[in-house]
Parts: C-alpha cells; structure tokens; sequence
C-alpha cells in the first residue's frame, strides 16, 4: 500500500516508488504516466517477482532431490576376468571392491580341468577356498582389493564372473 498519496506504485513488481521517480526503483521499469493505483489490488498486475521466488523454489526442491536420489540408489555393477595358472606357483589377479558390497562370482575353468581356486584379502588371507573345475562365492566386502587365486599343475584359464550392489552412501 502506498505510504503518501503521492507516492506512485508500480504496476510491474507491486513496488511503491516516490512521486519524483519516472522509473521504479525496484525493477528499473518505466512507471506509467497519469494517475497511478495506490494499491497493488487497484488494476495492478500481479507481482511477477513472488511468481519467480515460486518457480525458483520448486526448481530447487526438485534438483535437491533428484540429487539426493542419485545418493541412495545403491550402485550395481558386474565384472568378469581371467586367471592363468602356469603350474607350480599361484597365480592371482587383484579387484577392487567398494565397502560394504555384497559380492557373488561363479567360476570355471576353460577346458574343465581341476583347480585350486580361491579368493584371497589384500593381505594373502584365504577367505574361500575350492578345488574343482568349477564353483561359486558370495561375500562382503570390507572395501579394498581382493585377489582371485588359482594354482595348477598345469596351464589352466579360471574364468570368473560376477556381479556386486554397493549402498550408494558407505
């Protein structure tokens, strides 16, 4: 509401501008000539700027939580490698896991042969252990790396196949 009966309000942004001023002093628009409403509710359009404060507001609610989203949506991922065994020494091939995925692999060797096949920790500690031509495991992981371990008299290729969900948010 306009504080002086001569003070002139801005049809624009709803502002009330002094008598003297030829432009608003708010969104720098030309007030019109002649007699201005006192009221924003006197032929005034409505307050643009409220409508913007809203738009801007729903924009941002639906971009926080569109992000918050991408955060608890846990993460899934398969993965696939090949370990060579060359006879009498281990051979071991390393991946790394997130903390706290849940980890499930198969395993088989490529022309059925018998192997000794097991999933290490970064320190060498056998967490599973299997001599067959073939085999499945599931765990946890703590994160870090986790070696995949084949011994065999002979060459052998274990092939190793597997898929992983880890929370988004560890």
């Amino acid at each position: 509401m306009a504080d002086r009966p001569t003070d002139r309000f801005c049809p624009y942004c709803g502002h009330t501008n002094g008598s003297q001023y030829r432009f608003c002093e708010a969104c720098h628009r030309e007030l019109p000539s002649g007699p201005s409403p006192s009221v924003a509710g006197e032929g005034a359009r409505p307050r643009r700027r409220a409508r913007r404060w809203l738009w801007a507001t729903v924009v941002l609610v639906i971009a926080a939580g569109i992000v918050l989203a991408a955060f608890l949506v846990p993460i899934h991922s398969t993965f696939s490698l090949s370990v060579v065994s060359q006879g009498l020494s281990p051979s071991v091939v390393y991946k790394t896991f997130p903390a706290n995925a849940a980890i499930t692999f198969s395993w088989n060797t490529s022309d059925g042969g018998s192997v000794s096949f097991s999933l290490v920790d970064s320190e060498g500690h056998t967490l599973a252990h299997s001599s067959a031509a073939s085999g499945q495991f599931s765990f946890t992981a703590d994160g870090g790396s986790y070696g995949f371990q084949s011994y065999s008299w002979l060459y052998e290729v274990v092939n190793v196949h597997g898929q992983y969900d880890a929370p988004a948010l560890p």
